[in-house]
């Protein structure tokens, strides 16, 4: 590539054919950016890279079909020193419309993103020069700025957009810093939610993006700041109306500015938050950190220790080899310490089962389109122990062509019975009905599918619980 990668790739499937895409942004002060769209060999899409008079592509691009037309759209941003501008682009290479790039004041400080604020069917772009906050339509223009009296500015801190109310209008959630830093939720006009914003504990500035899940029935807003060597208030998280939730904040050393990840890591029904450290051990290795959202602790076996600094980055839940077993992973380097410069590329077994529902927010911005935008009934799980009245396992694994599902019944239920994908998307339906108390078989067939791994998903519409179970087709 030209330039320098510096913040994550997107992935999403941008043409509607089944298979993903690769939006990559470059720069450095070498202002040799270019905006790369790859297909899943890595070869370029025609018309691409795009460059922009060598300005450097700063962030993430977000990836969003804009206009509901089947085909994504790439929203980046571009240095234009001593301002940017904000470009929606087309998979042919071209602007989506006359009235993009669109200029911003100051510097591009954070990936935009993309939703329907107010439910009018219109897809809203957010976006934050240092100085102002934008929300902008797609014929550019402005439906609110906000430039702060204060000296609060904007840097790293990528909003996040999400339904806190269920009421068809979006609010967002991000932070500033500045001279008077601040976490903020607003809604969808542009005005603070009642309650917000949150000042920053002892004017500490903060970087990192939010975390945002909807659990037990309850929104959990979570957001970190950067602290001294000494223990202190590092992860802190509120209900949508600015209260703090029991366990929070969490106190640790080093502070930190990387990714918030909210995980089962250890099996036992319950969620736990995961989030690195600013801290480099006198030993050289750094921190990442595992908290039980309950507040009662760090988890046993963490932190982990892997070799450098773990600052600005954080850590990734998922299942990386297709064992049906949860792997973290975590990028690490040695920047400026003796013996010179390295970069890591940490795996680590939790040797606990990975399914999707096992993971409630991951990766930069909460998913791989960077868009930002939160769908609530995506982000939900069940907490507490594993299924009473649900046992559901495959006959045969792997699976070749046909499958029988066994499933038991400790009182009569609606099942439902989905087919996903290993990257979590919806194959088929597979069943859907009422069954009686007791054992039940069911057939599918598979011989039409590719061969990886797949996921049955089983939920009880009584209780609303989730059952998961991993195999591989053949």
């Amino acid at each position: 590539m030209t330039g320098i990668a510096i913040y994550p790739p997107s992935v999403a499937d941008m043409n509607n054919d089944g298979l993903p895409e690769i939006v990559q942004l470059t720069g450095g002060t070498n202002e040799s950016g270019r905006l790369y769209l790859l297909d899943k060999n890595g070869q370029d899409f025609p018309n691409f890279p795009l460059n922009f008079n060598n300005n450097w592509m700063l962030l993430a691009p977000a990836l969003a079909d804009v206009n509901n037309d089947g085909a994504w759209e790439i929203i980046a941003c571009e240095r234009v020193a001593p301002a940017g501008r904000i470009h929606i682009i087309k998979l042919n290479g071209q602007s989506y419309n006359q009235f993009f790039p669109y200029t911003l004041d100051r510097t591009p400080a954070v990936t935009p993103s993309v939703g329907d604020l107010d439910g009018d069917g219109e897809m809203e772009i957010m976006a934050a020069s240092t100085e102002s906050f934008y929300i902008l339509n797609l014929n550019g223009q402005v439906k609110k700025q906000i430039t702060n009296p204060n000296g609060q500015r904007y840097s790293y801190q990528s909003p996040v957009i999400i339904d806190l109310d269920q009421d068809g209008k979006k609010e967002i959630v991000g932070a500033t810093h500045g001279n008077v830093p601040q976490f903020f939720v607003l809604q969808h006009d542009g005005s603070f939610r009642s309650g917000w914003p949150i000042p920053v504990p002892d004017g500490n500035w903060t970087f990192s993006t939010p975390s945002i899940i909807k659990f037990d029935e309850y929104n959990a807003i979570m957001m970190s700041r950067p602290i001294g060597l000494n223990a202190g208030n590092v992860i802190f998280g509120w209900d949508k109306d600015a209260n703090s939730l029991e366990g929070f904040p969490i106190v640790e050393s080093g502070g930190q500015e990387g990714i918030i990840s909210v995980a089962d890591v250890d099996d036992d029904g319950k969620m736990e938050v995961i989030f690195g450290s600013n801290l480099l051990g006198s030993d050289g290795y750094g921190f990442i950190h595992a908290y039980n959202l309950d507040g009662t602790g760090q988890v046993e076996g963490f932190p982990l220790r892997p070799r450098g600094w773990t600052l600005m980055n954080g850590a990734n839940v998922g299942d990386v080899n297709g064992d049906g077993m949860m792997d973290l992973t975590v990028l690490s380097y040695t920047q400026g310490m003796p013996g010179g410069d390295s970069t890591y590329l940490n795996v680590y077994n939790l040797n606990v089962p990975y399914s999707p529902d096992r993971v409630l927010w991951n990766t930069y911005k909460g998913n791989n389109t960077r868009n930002g935008l939160i769908q609530t009934e995506q982000t939900t799980a069940v907490k507490g122990p594993d299924l009473l009245t649900l046992q559901i396992a495959l006959q045969q694994n792997p699976v070749h062509e046909n499958a029988l599902i066994n499933i038991h019944l400790l009182q009569n239920e609606n099942i439902t019975i989905i087919l996903y994908d290993n990257a979590g998307r919806l194959v088929k339906s597979i069943f859907q009905g009422n069954l009686n108390t007791g054992k039940h078989d069911i057939f599918f067939t598979m011989a039409h599918l590719p061969k990886g791994i797949y996921w049955l998903k089983a939920s009880t519409s009584a209780n609303v619980q989730i059952k998961s179970v991993p195999f591989i087709k053949m």
